[in-house]
């Protein structure tokens, strides 16, 4: 027992998911999802009509979270949802001019930057109040602190967590098997994932290249960026100096980042084409065509994946991201649900927001999707920790570093993606693109 203990703790690796194969089929239309909302619908004398914005609905969560809404509805006969499913690409533009025109969701789904840049706006309720009818600071610790702190700003609440995770390694078992790797030996360094990634990279008889041994997320998106911030935190950079006043994109360890990231699709061949306009979802078709052999993810993008490809469901590993430091942290992905400050509802939408709190709806969540729980509580579940995807998430949910809650990030984000796609364009070389980057973000920050 504690060889293997150890041994999944070092990462090594994990089947994934064969019972997930069940979820994977039920991602249903827009069409079909408003359907599912109004036929769940209880309406009595003069309800309260909550308007609900995010991107889940239309994803692999989007039954499960139907189904909670439905039971929601069941047990509170004097509210009403209509939900707004928008997709991830224009969603918070989408968002920013309800916003600026007055007619903005009452609950709006947003990731962290999205909540700080929206706070410094004047656009989001204040949650501390609610919290602190809701039992205050006993409701707040069953949460993971780091995820409750994000979403604070000057000691008040403006989201909260419905579910997070730091990012992981895809691989497919059989293309390591094929390739002559060992699944159970996934690369742990970033010398190794270049080793794999070669060695999985495969041509036909012509010498065309038919199979990648990576994808690389080039596209200028929050999400995409994100990940690359995960690239630099596992090779010991940062992005800005502790009191968040210059950047640090200038230092060696975050240029060495983005040359070696870029260098798998400039210089070693070993990234498909076209690495600037890839971002999750491109990822994750790409691994779900077998085209790659590797991906970074986040574990809940596995049911995305799956359901595209349900046959990859016995050989579709995750293990933790390669670093170059053993105790790097790694970035993460959170998801919060919000309340408008124009909400005329505001203790309606709260109650929802409390039903998905509900452990067991979370752990529903999860089972239905791999959307990891964002309450700490309910993390050490046995329906949790029973998943042995779930203990690797554990493992790298152990050491996390938040990108800075700021309300500029917005702007450094879109600056360091820039960077990452002229890095991968070659119009600059990885030295001078993070240089102009850091220059641009200081101007950022001295504003």
């Amino acid at each position: 027992m504690m060889k293997a203990h150890v041994a999944e703790r070092r990462g090594l690796f994990v089947p994934l998911f064969r019972q997930l194969g069940k979820h994977v089929t039920r991602v249903v239309t827009l069409a079909s999802l408003l359907t599912l909302v109004w036929s769940t619908l209880v309406y009595a004398g003069q309800a309260t009509t909550l308007t609900y914005s995010s991107t889940m609905f239309a994803e692999s969560a989007g039954p499960e979270y139907m189904r909670q809404i439905g039971e929601f509805l069941k047990a509170n006969p004097d509210i009403k949802i209509e939900p707004d499913p928008s997709p991830y690409a224009q969603f918070a533009t989408k968002m920013a001019v309800r916003f600026k025109g007055g007619e903005p969701s009452d609950i709006v789904m947003a990731e962290i930057d999205w909540i700080h840049a929206w706070v410094a706006q004047g656009w989001l309720r204040d949650l501390t109040p609610l919290v602190a009818n809701t039992g205050g600071k006993a409701f707040l610790d069953n949460y993971f602190p780091m995820l409750i702190n994000q979403a604070t700003k000057d000691g008040k609440l403006y989201g909260l967590p419905r579910h997070a995770g730091g990012y992981l390694l895809y691989y497919n078992a059989d293309l390591f098997r094929e390739a002559g790797l060992d699944p159970a030996k996934p690369p742990r360094t970033w010398d190794e994932l270049l080793s794999y990634a070669r060695k999985l990279t495969k041509r036909d008889a012509a010498g065309n290249t038919v199979q990648w041994g990576i994808a690389v997320h080039g596209m200028n998106v929050p999400s995409v960026v994100s990940r690359f911030v995960n690239w630099m935190y596992v090779n010991g950079a940062d992005l800005l100096t502790p009191d968040n006043k210059r950047g640090l994109l200038d230092q060696p360890k975050a240029i060495e980042a983005l040359k070696f990231w870029s260098e798998l699709y400039t210089k070693e061949k070993v990234v498909p084409p076209g690495a600037v306009q890839v971002g999750p979802a491109q990822g994750r078709t790409l691994f779900a065509q077998k085209r790659v052999a590797m991906l970074q993810g986040i574990l809940w993008g596995v049911s995305q994946t799956l359901a595209e490809n349900p046959a990859l469901s016995s050989s579709l590993l995750v293990a933790p991201f390669p670093k170059q430091f053993p105790n790097a942290p790694s970035n993460f992905q959170v998801v919060y649900d919000t309340i408008s400050a124009q909400s005329k509802n505001p203790e309606a939408a709260w109650k929802l927001l409390q039903w998905f709190a509900r452990p067991e709806n979370q752990i529903a969540l999860y089972k239905a999707s791999r959307y990891a729980p964002s309450r700490r509580d309910v993390f050490g579940r046995p329906e949790i920790q029973n998943d042995p995807a779930a203990r690797v998430l554990a493992v790298v949910n152990e050491n996390l570093k938040p990108e800075p809650a700021i309300p500029q990030w917005e702007q450094i984000n879109r600056i360091i993606g820039d960077a990452m796609q002229e890095a991968l364009n070659q119009t600059k070389t990885p030295e001078a693109a993070m240089k102009d980057a850091n220059a641009r973000v200081n101007r950022v920050l001295a504003q």
